[in-house]
């Protein structure tokens, strides 16, 4: 049967949009094959758009869409929480197939557009692999380091070079690819001194080699084309974070320990993302993710409001300005001595409960997902080691995923884990505002009286043995 299903899909994948002769009104095809789905629906949508499409997959994981009078560019598809980019152009008919096990390293594309994609998925998954070897970087000198990027970059732009000699592509696919080569090794960069000197030596970084930034004359600081491509992301936001380091001395003494997380750097970040800045969707996206940092980790309400207010004076995004009114006051009800707000959790055995009735000692409350099989797997081993010593502590355990709950369930037997103290959110949205989490590195310590300890205490480090030992 399956055999025939594929079958079929190729056959219109070939010939679907064949008969199509305008660019400007061509048809393409999308479509994909899952494997260990963890929803029943994909999302689908152009970079420019913010509401997604939703297209359910069938009873043998697949799907297929057909986009009429395509609007060619940069489109994001996601599943379970991940997702991936890919360029769709006149007369495409794509397929992918995927593991959610492996989400990024298993996606593979065929059929008339196939090969580009392809392209894209092993760049990214190049620079992905390159990140992961910073803090072996980081022990490198000033000099060696910028040789091995620059010959790294040189070598990806050959490969490039390489294939375009072979294969005839559009303006649009030259410029991503591009893009990608020079904005993921210029991260790296960017990224370099805060391994590589350290918070107490952060005001070293005057003293790099001359030549060490000479890139940024190759950087365009405004290209929406690539505005949302992670690659490009990532450099804006290591950029001005890198750059506003010279800010910050100007307000501390030479000698001082370098602060990334204080009030003084976010707002520097945000003056010099205004400034620097023209296209308005890059500068609103830039404004508001820096803030939206800052107020997630900060625990000082006062300056929680410096920072939105200065953020307000700078974004011209109105909905976006909201989101932000709304991420302050859901801070401002998680912080220490107030009350932990309620919400509702569901078991293991499908059963609802009050998070308060649960409360009754000391507790940790912390959170996972699927999407973060590195982190499932260092939180269980720390949660293990920190019940051993802690016994008089409570530990809960929130998946934060939006999947079904059969996943969830499958999730957990894999995992081994002490079902007695796992559950998930019953409304995943509405319990994830009001806890304000972002990242799964949140952790919530109550008191029996369902007081908050700390609303955001971190999990791996002395934070934590400090704040239990002391209980």
């Amino acid at each position: 049967m399956k055999a025939i299903i594929s079958t079929v899909l190729l056959f219109v994948f070939l010939v679907g949009c064949k008969e199509s002769n305008s660019d400007s009104t061509a048809c393409a095809y999308f479509g994909g094959e899952i494997n260990n789905p963890t929803a029943d629906y994909v999302t689908f949508r152009h970079s420019k758009n913010k509401i997604a499409d939703t297209l359910f997959l069938d009873d043998n994981n697949r799907f297929i869409q057909k986009i009429d009078s395509l609007n060619p560019g940069i489109y994001f598809f996601s599943h379970g929480g991940e997702y991936q980019m890919l360029l769709l152009e006149p007369k495409d008919s794509i397929m992918f197939r995927l593991n959610t096990a492996d989400f990024d390293e298993s996606l593979v594309y065929s059929g008339n557009g196939a090969k580009k994609n392809n392209w894209i998925i092993r760049t990214f998954l190049d620079n992905e692999r390159k990140a992961r070897k910073l803090s072996e970087y980081f022990k490198m000198e000033p000099e060696a380091f910028h040789n091995m990027i620059e010959t790294k970059r040189t070598a990806a732009h050959d490969r490039l070079n390489d294939y375009l000699q072979l294969n005839s592509e559009s303006e649009q696919f030259i410029e991503l690819a591009k893009g990608q080569i020079d904005y993921g090794h210029f991260a790296l960069k960017e990224i370099y001194p805060f391994g590589y000197f350290g918070n107490n030596k952060m005001v070293h970084i005057k003293d790099l080699p001359e030549e060490f930034y000479a890139f940024r004359n190759e950087v365009d600081f405004n290209s929406t084309e690539l505005s949302e491509v992670y690659a490009y992301s990532r450099y804006l936001f290591s950029f001005f974070d890198n750059i506003a380091v010279n800010e910050y001395y100007r307000h501390h003494d030479f000698h001082e320990s370098f602060d990334r997380e204080s009030l003084i750097h976010s707002l520097s970040k945000l003056k010099l993302i205004d400034s620097v800045i023209e296209s308005e969707q890059i500068k609103n996206n830039l404004l508001k993710f820096t803030t939206r940092n800052f107020i997630n980790g900060c625990n000082n309400l006062e300056q929680v409001n410096v920072i939105l207010t200065d953020y307000l004076n700078r974004c011209a995004d109105e909905v976006s300005k909201k989101e932000m009114i709304d991420l302050a006051h859901a801070i401002s009800k998680i912080q220490p001595g107030k009350k932990l707000p309620n919400i509702e959790l569901v078991d293991a055995l499908n059963n609802t409960h009050n998070i308060l009735d649960l409360i009754d000692e000391t507790t940790v409350i912390y959170f996972w997902s699927s999407n973060y099989k590195r982190h499932l797997k260092n939180v269980q081993r720390r949660v293990l080691q920190l019940k051993e010593e802690h016994p008089n502590i409570k530990f809960v355990a929130i998946n934060i995923n939006s999947d079904n709950k059969s996943h969830w369930r499958k999730t957990l037997e894999n995992a081994s884990f002490d079902l007695n103290s796992e559950y998930r959110f019953k409304d995943a949205s509405y319990s994830k505002k009001a806890y304000v989490i972002n990242s799964v590195n949140k952790v919530i310590l109550v008191d029996k009286n369902h007081t908050i300890i700390h609303p955001n205490v971190r999990m791996f480090g002395n934070d934590m043995e400090n704040l239990l030992a002391g209980l």
